[in-house]
């Protein structure tokens, strides 16, 4: 019987598009990328920038992320940002952040699976960042601080099954008791599967399985379904 769920954070529980996008459009000129869709650009530079280099002393991640920016840029054959242009995009990007929101009606599925399990969040990605998205998310009001596992911060990422086994120490279940729910099949599933893990892909961009020898336990395409499968959960452990 799952016992405690635990989530991902960007793109799983709000829309990372929308504020990348805005900050994307507020320094491309529009002739730059009118063949173009912005969302082909976050695509690409969500798949590439996704997994932080914990063994790069050269870069901080702020830095790696700006470098995986102009390539991406550049790969799809749009100009890449001059330094201040970067500073531009980052500061708009931050201060969308600032307005994101819990997809539609994720608060109250949260009122509901606290009441049956323990619940936790995994998330690659620096602490400044991260814990300022979780604030301005209001998770905290459901998800204990020593129940989340940033990246940055534990010196592990996603998919090293060795962050999901110290999620499953920390919450106290066996990894047979815990369900991961994810919108990246090469992080979030595949991670999960490896430590033990029962894995939900929340996989609402319908991606493609980049290796598909590993099957998630579920996989929903909408926030809707996402809910309804989590409420029958919910109602399984009544």
């Amino acid at each position: 019987m799952i016992k405690a769920i635990v989530f991902d954070v960007d793109d799983t529980l709000y829309d990372q598009a929308h504020p990348f996008e805005q900050a994307i459009d507020s320094v491309l000129k529009p002739e730059d990328h009118r063949l173009l869709s912005l969302r082909e650009v976050f695509n690409q530079f969500h798949s590439e920038a996704n997994i932080l280099p914990l063994d790069q002393k050269k870069l901080s991640i702020e830095q790696f992320l700006t470098t995986k920016l102009n390539e991406t840029l550049a790969s799809l054959g749009l100009p890449i940002f001059t330094p201040s242009e970067l500073d531009e995009f980052w500061t708009h990007y931050t201060n969308k952040l600032s307005e994101i929101h819990l997809f539609p009606k994720f608060t109250q599925l949260f009122d509901e699976l606290s009441e049956f399990f323990k619940l936790g969040i995994i998330t690659n990605g620096s602490v400044d960042r991260q814990m300022a998205k979780m604030t301005q998310l209001r998770l905290f009001n459901w998800v204990n601080r020593e129940n989340v596992l940033i990246s940055e911060e534990v010196g592990l990422e996603k998919p090293d099954p060795r962050i999901f086994t110290a999620m499953s120490r920390k919450l106290e279940v066996s990894p047979s008791e815990v369900a991961y729910v994810g919108n990246r099949y090469d992080l979030d599933v595949r991670g999960a599967k490896k430590a033990g893990w029962h894995a939900f892909w929340f996989n609402h961009r319908e991606l493609e399985e980049s290796n598909g020898d590993i099957v998630a336990d579920q996989t929903v395409s909408s926030p809707e379904e996402l809910i309804e499968l989590l409420e029958a959960v919910a109602k399984i452990s009544e």
